[in-house]
Formats: C-alpha cells, sequence, structure tokens
C-alpha cells in the first residue's frame, strides 16, 4: 500500500514536470500562448500549441509578443527597445544626445565651430518660421475681416486693405514654411554629421536647404529633401 501511494506521488511528479515543460508567450495584451517554440525570425515567432505538439506550426507577429518565458526559466523581453549609444537628434529647436538636451556651449564642443554656426543659424530659421505663423495668422484673419466687411458696407477701402493684408498672409506662409523647413533640414543635418563621425546607425528623410553657385549669383539656394543613411 505505502509502495502503491508512493507510486502515485512520484507520477504526480512527473506529471507537474511535464507542465511546467512549455515556452510560454506572452502577448502586450496580458494574454498567454502554452506553446513549444521552434523559430524565431526577426518579423515573426514559429511554435507549436502545447497541447498538440505534433500538430501544425503556427506564427505570431513578433510586434505582438511581450515576453517569452522559455521551460528552462530563461526569458525574453521585447518590449525593452535600446536606445543607439551616442546618438544625437534634434527636437524642435534643440540638440538632444542620448535624451540629454544640449546647451550651446555643449553643442559647441561636440561638433565643432564650422558645425555649431550652421546649428544657431538654422535655430534662428526656426524661430523666425515661429514668428512668421504669428504674422500670417494675424494678417490672414484681418484680411478676412476687412474683406468681408468691406464687400457688407460697401466700402472700397476695406475691401482693398483686405485684399493687402491678405498678400501679406501669403508672404507670411510661404516663409513661414521656408524658413522653418530649412532650418529643420539644417539643424537634423548637423546632427546627421555628428552621428557619422561616431559610427551611429540613422535613416532619415528632413527637409533641406542645397547652396549652389551660378554664374550670374554668388549663391543661389533652393529647399528640397535629404535622405541620408547613416551608420
Amino acid at each position: 500500500m505505502k509502495i502503491k501511494g508512493l507510486l502515485l506521488i512520484i507520477i504526480a511528479l512527473g506529471f507537474v514536470k511535464i507542465a511546467d515543460a512549455q515556452d510560454i508567450i506572452v502577448k502586450i495584451d496580458g494574454t498567454t500562448i502554452d506553446s513549444k517554440v521552434t523559430k524565431i525570425t526577426t518579423t515573426e515567432v514559429e511554435y507549436k500549441k502545447w497541447s498538440n505538439v505534433d500538430g501544425p506550426v503556427y506564427t505570431i507577429d513578433k510586434n505582438l509578443v511581450a515576453q517569452i518565458k522559455y521551460q528552462n526559466g530563461d526569458i525574453e523581453d521585447y518590449t525593452i527597445i535600446e536606445t543607439p549609444h551616442n546618438f544625437m537628434k534634434r527636437v524642435g529647436r534643440t540638440l538632444v544626445l542620448d535624451g540629454h538636451t544640449l546647451s550651446d556651449e555643449e553643442v559647441f564642443a561636440l561638433v565643432g565651430e564650422e558645425n555649431y554656426n550652421t546649428y544657431i543659424s538654422a535655430r534662428n530659421q526656426i524661430r523666425n518660421g515661429d514668428w512668421n505663423a504669428f504674422l500670417f495668422g494675424g494678417a490672414f484673419i484681418a484680411s478676412v475681416y476687412f474683406f468681408s466687411e468691406g464687400l457688407t458696407v460697401q466700402n472700397d477701402f476695406h475691401v482693398l486693405l483686405g485684399a493687402g493684408l491678405g498678400v501679406l498672409a501669403d508672404v507670411g506662409l510661404l516663409a513661414l514654411i521656408i524658413n522653418k523647413s530649412a532650418g529643420k533640414g539644417r539643424m537634423s543635418w548637423v546632427a546627421d554629421e555628428y552621428n557619422r563621425q561616431h559610427g551611429t546607425y540613422k535613416l532619415s528623410l528632413a527637409p533641406s536647404m542645397i547652396e549652389t553657385k551660378t554664374p550670374q549669383f554668388n549663391y543661389n539656394y533652393g529647399v528640397g529633401l535629404t535622405l541620408s543613411l547613416k551608420f
């Protein structure tokens, strides 16, 4: 009787061990899949259901997986995103390195005098673009008011004033687009140059200002897009 009871305990422990010997896929919504993971690619996790390990292979998008808890106790956590070390990027009118917003002195020490001057110039362009936004908005509102009011009361002067303010609003909008786009592109270029020199990978698409020389003029400027792959 004692031997029979001991055998039952051993069998029960064996089932517990078998029950633990599974891989658990934890999805980002908190649900789990009892499985046997067979393959992990850059985009998918392939697995078999633990209830049918001899059955078909299933796949799940890796973006939907939070963790994989393996039967040996190892855990792979896919919610941890590693930020490239020593990586500089533009945020608004500032440069940020590894999450730290850089002061002007730090930018000068990191990028050198020439690129620092580009950084200061680009920041001023972006700031001017912000002021152009106020100019555009104010002129547009005043233009609509005077033009509609002039038509209502048949005041030719107000109609002309509204039209003139409309032209000013268009100029402000154009200046806004040029200043902010070119300024952001030039500041992003400073960050890209730093990342290139330090071997930090970056893929970016940013507006940029292109400077060329022509026979008629000393300098000619154009606004475009720059696609760069840095590593």
